[in-house]
């Protein structure tokens, strides 16, 4: 089974040296679909969603709350 990280995009880390994952919006193990928002982050000035990367089974690494910081991985899509 392959699976896609789910790593959040550069820019969101321009003014910021971290963000929080406000929550999940696709709980643990769920099937999702490519593009189907699954969390909310926070920066300084905006609350974004993060969209699926691919379809397949959900598989949280972080908790809501946790400060993530560029390139780090915050779940993954398990996949054919």
């Amino acid at each position: 089974m392959a699976k896609t990280p789910i790593v959040l995009d550069q820019s969101l880390f321009r003014e910021d040296p971290e963000v929080e994952l406000i929550a999940w919006l696709a709980e643990d193990e769920t099937v999702v679909e490519a593009d189907q928002a699954i969390a909310q982050i926070s920066t300084a000035k905006v609350i974004v969603e993060i969209a699926s990367p691919t379809a397949g089974q959900l598989r949280r690494l972080r908790q809501p709350h946790d400060l993530i910081h560029a390139g780090e991985v915050i779940g993954v899509i398990e996949h054919d």
